[in-house]
């Protein structure tokens, strides 16, 4: 259940999905889809579980950079650069224009 925490699902739109679900090898209780699957080892659990943790501090780790400001310097520098080539660009294709209008 862990890589369900915090999770926010509209509980009406899931129950229209699954509803569409249909076929022999998807069994139902009380309406809803269940899983038939084998069970996971201890050690498989334990993999996912470590995964998962793994991936959800990746995401706080982005998400702090993103608050220190970190990436925005990335993107403003990366803009800024841009810029610069696409105003020098703009001044020979006008320098050019130019010229071709005295001709």
């Amino acid at each position: 259940m862990l890589e369900f925490a915090g999770l926010h699902i509209d509980p009406l739109v899931i129950g229209e999905k699954n509803s569409k679900i249909q076929g022999p090898n998807i069994k139902r209780k009380n309406n809803c889809i269940v899983n038939t699957g084998v069970l996971e080892s201890k050690h498989e659990e334990l993999r996912r579980l470590q995964q998962e943790l793994e991936n959800v501090q990746a995401q706080i780790a982005n998400i702090r950079r993103i608050q220190r400001g970190e990436i925005l310097e990335t993107v403003e520098s990366s803009i800024k650069e841009s810029a610069k080539t696409d105003n020098g660009k703009q001044q020979r294709s006008s320098r050019s224009n130019k010229r071709a209008k005295r001709k």
